[in-house]
């Protein structure tokens, strides 16, 4: 479901500016590492 938001999100981006498309993919990217790694310290 979020994955599917992002991509229609980063669809115009890839298409306007791929550099700010891939630092946005860049930061999903670390924001997901970082939920993955809150989620394993709670557990």
């Amino acid at each position: 479901m979020i994955h599917g938001a992002y991509e229609n999100l980063l669809t115009p981006g890839l298409a306007l500016a791929p550099r700010t498309a891939a630092l946005t993919i860049a930061a999903v990217i670390s924001a997901t590492i970082v939920v993955l790694a809150a989620k394993a310290a709670l557990v």
